[in-house]
């Protein structure tokens, strides 16, 4: 038996667009001093903050 895949393409409707838009900007706003920080790393460091992070995940994802 043969598996039929199906592909589908999900747009945005202009409220949605919006929303997203809104989403963005508040981030931009509101993360600056975060994205600040992590350009004045180096590879090393930024290595040490994704590595850590993922543990992180690893370790809470159970508290979902």
């Amino acid at each position: 038996m043969r598996k039929i895949e199906k592909k589908l393409t999900v747009y945005l409707t202009k409220k949605g667009e919006g929303a997203y838009e809104a989403h963005h900007a508040f981030h931009m706003e509101n993360d600056r001093e975060i994205f600040d920080y992590l350009e004045k790393c180096d590879e090393i460091e930024l290595f040490a903050i994704k590595e850590f992070l993922d543990k992180a995940n690893k370790m809470t994802g159970n508290h979902m």
